[in-house]
């Protein structure tokens, strides 16, 4: 019907077109004679049937239904501008004018967006509130999928969502904008999110599903983020609406999310806590649950078992190695440490019986305070294959507590094994305000985590509890005491054999302990390891529940706290493949404060060849404390020292005071061995007990493996450098300076003290090996009547580099004038030389002496400086290198 009329209403638009009266006059005239607005007809039929205007929209909206959108676009257009006086009319026809432009294809798109926005007013104007909403849709449908242009939708969407009057209506408008912001190229995510929840807000007053829906979808934006604000509001909605629709075990999801990360005030928090336990409990009927409270700390846990795998500290790891390694043989150390490696990757282990403690730290996020009745730890258990019991496996220990608001708290869980095979520990369980019983897993630590938590028991075993009595608190530094290590066997079975390693090894002395007197030939490793590792004392097995003491000497280095921590490595009697060797730890702490410093100057001496005057200023740096010098202990290849005069009375320093102490040192030929000698300087005091020698001996060998790894150098020069040492080794002197505070005693120990060269000469001055000695009569009478005063000066010359042969060229000066003495002049006289005063090519080996004889001529009497010798030194291999000496 509409084809075969759709012709004629063509002709006859034409022909009206071309009619002179019928269109030219109605184009002038037309706003004239037609109605003024649609007012006076209330159907919005402004037209008769047969009117042009009527006709054509007839035409337009024919061709548009029959998808002829060329003509239909059209005569839209040219019927657009006719309407002008009826807005509904002119609304309709750019509305269809705009989608005939979009099924066109014509891709004029601001255009189209205008006729769109302009129909969308005049319907708003009109105050067809219906057809304007459809507009809108229809403009934003095409701005989306024909121009994919969805940022712009999403404006429109959310700026006429934000005036709209209509709730529901409002809704739909934003939950649009929402999906509009998420599909643009750069995706808003919070503006999408923001646009749900507001649909949300006006959903809740029509439907709570599409309120539920808006929230679920908007949930994921803020799940996790620091927003306090809009997540309690999340979380408390869609726990409430979850609730009201039946949905339980998402209510209770939510709830617990709620209540374990809450921004709200006390108050508010009380309420949702209330509603927690209140819903959990119609679901905990019939279902378990995971409870939010209390937040757990997993990067705390930690797991104490008597087997003390050292993952936590590595310096109990390096201590465990080292009593590993002292107690395999040396052929087999690395094998050893292969198998320990292996070891230490496998699940640790208990021994029945022995508790095992789970180590947490727990927090209470709200700001009220939270009851927990009957905490304790939830267990899996793996019975062994040779267990056919059904006895109750492991042995739990709950108790009760209360934590205050906002507190975090340390808390040690136990639990007794009490039958071989694999505990599994899975978590926490509890009872919540004595309400709701509920769970926390451990499952979030991950698997590599987990498998700490897989504990495997075994038999029975010994099991030693060591400490220290009379262990001092504080101590000064270089205070030495004697303490007693007492070690108890609480296990099943005996101990047969024991070993200990520590941390610090010039603390703790053992009686009798073997040392070795030329360090710088030492394997410096080997030597820490057995200082650091040994093997203790025990005549017979130790049987359960007794106890040994064992003397050790305790001597204090450095100050400060410091923790000396002890590794204990025992074996039971009888073999057991399951745990062939057990490990124990104890510590102790002791506060280090200062005593003595001291500082040593050599001066060489000007009467005595090989001779040298030492000063050691000492200075009390104590608060309190007096200390008194009791005893000087010394060790030396090639030195001997005495005190000076003043020496042979007790010295005693208050707090903060000084003094200084001498001694003469002289050098003799070497010795058999080390020579170690007593000054005392107060004959009540006997030293002779104190094992001085091998503590001086462990604090040389830490001093050289300082150096050793502290300085950077290749292979060739670390054997040079040793070789150098070895051969310097005697010319070092040691001196211990033991003494006394009240009844406290202590050592202070000078190392390498060195009055010789100890390396090679390099032609500095400063290091010149050449020593020289004049000697002279020191008063002679002479009568001159008979004529002048001969005096022969001997000169003795050492080299004493035990590396370098020098070269050296001796020439006698000239003379000058007298000195003066007790402001008496003498007159002025010179004394001059006789025979030889001049040697050349003086060749001294290392190591050696030669002296030589020179005559001095003086004409009157006098007191004359013979000082005037000049020496120039040269190394035998460099004559280049010279060293010039007056």
């Amino acid at each position: 019907f509409m084809k075969e009329n759709i012709s004629s209403l063509n002709q006859q638009y034409l022909n009206e077109r071309n009619s002179f009266v019928s269109y030219k006059v109605k184009a002038w005239f037309g706003s004239k004679l037609r109605s003024k607005n649609d007012s006076e007809n209330k159907n919005g039929v402004l037209f008769n049937f047969q009117s042009m205007e009527f006709l054509q929209r007839r035409l337009a909206d024919w061709a548009f239904l029959l998808c002829d959108y060329g003509l239909a676009h059209r005569t839209y257009k040219s019927i657009s501008g006719m309407y002008q006086n009826s807005t509904t009319w002119e609304a309709g026809a750019r509305e269809m004018l705009g989608i005939s432009s979009v099924l066109l294809e014509l891709h004029n798109r601001t255009n189209e967006d205008s006729l769109f926005e302009a129909a969308h007013d005049l319907y708003e104007g009109a105050n067809f509130r219906m057809f304007a909403r459809r507009t809108l849709l229809i403009r934003c449908m095409v701005l989306c999928d024909w121009y994919k242009d969805f940022r712009k939708a999403a404006s429109i969407y959310a700026s006429f969502a934000d005036t709209e009057t209509n709730q529901q209506y409002k809704a739909l408008l934003n939950e649009q904008a929402a999906y509009n912001y998420v599909l643009n190229v750069h995706s808003s995510y919070r503006r999408y999110g923001f646009r749900l929840v507001l649909a949300s807000t006006y959903f809740k007053e029509t439907s709570l599903n599409h309120t539920l829906r808006c929230l679920l979808q908007a949930y994921p934006i803020y799940e996790n983020q620091k927003w306090s604000g809009i997540t309690d509001f999340l979380h408390f909605h869609l726990s409430r609406y979850s609730y009201n629709q039946g949905r339980l075990e998402d209510a209770v999801h939510y709830s617990s999310k709620l209540v374990s990360n809450n921004s709200s005030d006390s108050l508010v928090q009380s309420s949702h806590f209330r509603e927690y336990l209140r819903i959990s409990k119609l679901f905990i009927d019939s279902n378990s649950i995971t409870v939010p409270i209390p937040n757990l700390k997993l990067d705390t846990l930690k797991v104490h078992l008597q087997d003390f795998y050292s993952d936590y500290d590595p310096e109990w790891k390096k201590m465990e190695t080292n009593i590993h390694m002292i107690n395999t043989p040396k052929d087999r150390r690395k094998f050893k440490m292969m198998i320990l490696r292996r070891n230490n990757k496998r699940q640790r282990s208990a021994i029945i019986g022995e508790i095992i403690y789970v180590e947490l730290e727990v927090e209470n996020p709200l700001a009220l305070p939270i009851q927990f009745s009957e905490m304790k730890l939830y267990c899996h258990f793996d019975k062994s294959e040779e267990e056919s019991t059904d006895e109750i496996p492991y042995e739990i220990l709950p108790f009760d507590t209360v934590l205050l608001p906002k507190e975090t708290k340390r808390i040690l869980f136990a639990l007794r094994p009490l039958r071989k095979g694999i505990i599994h520990i899975e978590g926490l369980s509890f009872t919540l305000c004595d309400t709701l019983f509920g769970k926390r897993s451990f499952s979030d630590l991950g698997a590599k985590y987990m498998s700490q938590l897989s504990i495997e028991v075994k038999g029975s075993m010994p099991l030693i509890k060591p400490r220290y009595i009379d262990f001092p608190s504080t101590a000064l530094h270089g205070e030495i005491r004697k303490v007693n290590l007492r070690i108890k066997n609480k296990g099943s079975t005996p101990v047969s054999s024991l070993s200990m390693s520590t941390n610090l090894m010039n603390y703790i002395t053992l009686e009798g302990e073997e040392f070795k007197e030329i360090l710088p030939t030492l394997d410096i490793e080997a030597e820490l390891l057995k200082f650091n590792s040994k093997i203790l004392p025990l005549e017979d097995n130790l049987e359960p529940n007794e106890h040994i003491d064992i003397p050790i000497w305790f001597r204090a280095c450095g100050t400060g706290i410091k923790h000396l921590k002890n590794l204990y490595y025992y074996l039971p009697s009888e073999k057991n493949s399951d745990v062939p060797y057990r490990i124990q730890r104890a510590a102790a702490e002791v506060n280090v404060t200062p005593s003595i410093s001291f500082e040593t100057s050599v001066i060489p001496s000007e009467i005595k060849p090989h001779s040298y005057i030492l000063s050691i200023l000492v200075k009390n740096v104590s608060e309190h404390d007096t200390i008194s010098f009791e005893n000087v202990r010394y060790f030396s290849y090639k030195w001997v020292i005495s005190p000076l005069q003043g020496m042979s009375e007790k010295f005693t320093f208050e707090p903060q005071q000084s003094g200084t102490l001498f001694f003469e040192v002289n050098l003799v030929e070497d010795l058999d061995g080390i020579m170690v000698n007593n000054i005392k300087i107060s004959e009540e005091f006997d030293a002779d007990s104190l094992p001085i020698l091998p503590m001086m001996y462990k604090s040389r060998l830490l001093s050289m493996n300082k150096y050793h790894n502290d300085t950077d150098i290749s292979e060739e020069l670390a054997e040079e450098e040793q070789y150098l040492a070895t051969i310097t080794e005697n010319h070092y002197l040691n001196i211990a300076l033991i003494w006394s505070c009240g009844e406290k005693i202590g050592a202070h120990f000078l190392e390498n003290i060195s009055f010789l060269p100890t390396k090679p000469w390099n032609g500095s001055e400063e290091k010149n090996p050449l020593s020289y000695y004049i000697d002279s009569d020191q008063s002679i009478v002479h009568n001159f009547e008979q004529g002048f005063c001969i005096v022969p000066i001997t000169i003795t010359l050492s080299n004493n580099s035990p590396f370098d042969t020098i070269v050296l060229d001796l020439e006698c000066l000239e003379s000058f004038d007298e000195l003066v003495m007790e402001n008496e002049m003498y007159n002025q006289s010179n004394y001059f030389w006789m025979g030889v005063s001049e040697i050349s090519n003086i060749v001294l080996p290392p190591c050696n002496t030669e002296s030589f004889t020179i005559d001095m001529a003086v004409s009157k009497p006098g007191l004359y400086n013979v000082n005037r010798i000049k020496f120039s030194v040269y190394l035998e291999t460099a004559r280049r290198m010279k060293s010039t000496i007056f």
